[in-house]
């Protein structure tokens, strides 16, 4: 019975303190039993107390850097569209109770080299991201992030997803418009209109002749 007494006491005592004054406690207790090692009944209550202070002591520790990680790692998102654009692409993803998000864009499927782009608004769910390469195929992932003591805390990355950019419009100047003697359309490509090709302007072609299904999307 004196057993579970004093096992209860010291329940109670370190279950309710924080870890700073558990280990101040425990050093006293390792002084006290240093003191008392030689006072006969007291001997054996004292290392008892040492026991459980240090087993209670060695619980606590290895047991907060996982409760500590639980409690501020964010949850992950994924991409849920990635529509491509000229020189570049739109992804959206899910929304989720985090600071923001952070994208990661890579012509390499491993993600070397690869460009990151911060998004500091949690209820921003989308993104257009402009200046790459045309008829290029990017890779693309994202992941949340936490801001805890001004430092950002990130979750694993999603899934990663693969688009290739669209290509620049062929731009409709007056250089470059080819007719021929019997056809009825006027042609952007010198190849498409034929070996009898005549270079014309795209004003005058467009007042007599239609354009072609073909190459200027008649």
């Amino acid at each position: 019975m004196l057993l579970f007494g004093i096992f209860d006491t010291l329940m109670f005592q370190y279950c309710s303190i924080s870890f700073a004054a558990l280990s101040i406690a425990f050093l006293a207790q390792l002084k006290a039993a240093h003191f008392y090692y030689k006072k006969g009944e007291r001997k054996m209550k004292r290392i008892l107390t040492l026991l459980l202070s240090m087993t209670m002591l060695f619980t606590c520790v290895a047991a907060l850097p996982a409760t500590t990680k639980a409690a501020t790692k964010p949850v992950p998102t994924s991409i849920t569209s990635l529509t491509p654009n000229v020189k570049g692409f739109k992804v959206k993803w899910k929304k989720k109770s985090v600071s923001g998000y952070q994208l990661q864009v890579s012509t390499n499927s491993k993600f070397k080299k690869a460009k990151k782009i911060t998004i500091k608004k949690a209820t921003t769910t989308s993104k257009k991201v402009t200046g790459l390469s045309a008829k290029k195929r990017y890779y693309v992932r994202v992941r949340t992030f936490k801001t805890k003591n001004s430092k950002a805390v990130y979750s694993k990355w999603s899934k990663s997803k693969s688009v290739v950019t669209k290509a620049e419009p062929q731009k409709k100047t007056n250089q470059g418009v080819y007719i021929t003697p019997t056809g009825k359309k006027y042609h952007f490509s010198k190849d498409c209109a034929g070996p009898n090709a005549i270079p014309i302007s795209l004003s005058d072609a467009q007042k007599r002749y239609e354009p072609c299904k073909k190459c200027a999307n008649g």
